[in-house]
C-alpha cells in the first residue's frame, strides 16, 4: 500500500487563512507589503503541493517495482516501469523531496527498495542498452537517478520501531546502502559512464547531431559531473 501520510492541502482554504493571519497579526504598513507577503506564501504552498505530488509518483513507481519481478514484467513492461521509476527518482530528488519524508515513509521505502533492487538491476540493462548519442540527455537523467538512489536513499536513517523489528523477516546481512552502492559498479552503469564521456566529444556525435530540448537541472548536485556547464546554464 502506498503511503500518503502527508495531509492533502486545501490550497484555497490555506491561502485564505494565511491572508487572514497577515491582515490581523502582521499588520502590514502598506498594500505593497501585504501583497508581497501573500505572494510569498502562495509560492511556498505551491512548492509544498508540487513536492507532495512528486513524492506520491515516486512511491507508486517504487511499489510497482517492489511487487514485480524481471520475469513477470514482459513485453517491454520492464523497460517502461524502469524508465518511469528513474524519471520519478530524478524529479523527486532534485527538488529536495527526500528531506520531506516521514519516519514511516522512510521505513516503507527502505523495505520496498530492498525488495525491488533485483528488478531495478535487470531494468537498468533494459533501459540503458538502447541509449545512443542522440539520447544523451535521457542518459544523463538516468545516471543522475541512479546516483540519487545511492546518495539519498542509501542513508535514510530509518528508525525501526519494535513492531516492525518483530514482525518483518530478517534483512539480508548486506545493508541497503551497500546494495545500492553496488549499482555504481554494475555493467550498465559503468558502460553508461564511458558513453557519457565519449558523447561530450562533438566528433562522436556525427556531422548532424540531434540536440534535444534543454531542461532545467536546478537542484542536481555538482557531483553529477555528466551535466556540463552548458546544461547547467539553462533555466526555465
Amino acid at each position: 500500500m502506498v503511503m500518503n501520510s502527508t495531509p492533502t492541502l486545501d490550497y484555497n482554504t490555506d491561502i485564505i487563512q494565511a491572508v487572514s493571519f497577515i491582515a490581523s497579526v502582521l499588520q502590514c504598513p502598506t498594500v505593497d507589503d501585504f501583497c508581497s507577503y501573500v505572494e510569498l506564501i502562495a509560492i511556498e504552498f505551491h512548492k509544498v503541493n508540487a513536492i507532495d505530488m512528486l513524492k506520491q509518483q515516486f512511491l507508486r513507481s517504487l511499489q510497482k517495482l517492489s511487487k514485480g519481478s524481471s520475469s513477470a514484467l514482459q513485453g517491454g513492461e520492464l523497460f517502461r516501469t524502469t524508465d518511469e521509476f528513474l524519471w520519478n527518482v530524478f524529479d523527486f530528488c532534485r527538488q529536495g523531496g527526500p528531506v520531506s519524508l516521514t519516519d514511516t515513509e522512510k521505513q516503507e521505502i527502505d523495505s520496498q527498495l530492498s525488495k525491488a533492487l533485483p528488478t531495478i538491476k535487470s531494468g537498468l540493462h533494459e533501459a540503458f542498452l538502447p541509449l545512443n548519442a542522440d539520447q544523451r540527455q535521457t542518459a544523463k537523467i538516468y545516471r543522475s537517478a541512479v546516483q540519487f538512489l545511492v546518495d539519498d536513499f542509501g542513508n535514510l536513517n530509518v528508525v525501526e520501531n519494535r513492531t516492525t523489528m518483530d514482525s518483518e523477516p530478517k534483512r539480508s546481512p548486506m545493508a541497503l546502502s551497500e546494495q545500492l552502492a553496488e549499482l555504481l559498479k554494475s555493467g550498465p552503469v559503468e558502460s553508461l559512464d564511458e558513453e557519457l564521456v565519449c558523447w561530450e566529444d562533438d566528433s562522436a556525435l556525427g556531422p548532424f547531431p540531434y540536440n534535444p530540448p534543454r531542461i532545467d537541472v536546478a537542484g542536481v548536485p555538482s557531483s553529477h559531473k555528466w551535466w556540463n556547464e552548458d546544461d547547467r546554464k539553462f533555466k526555465k
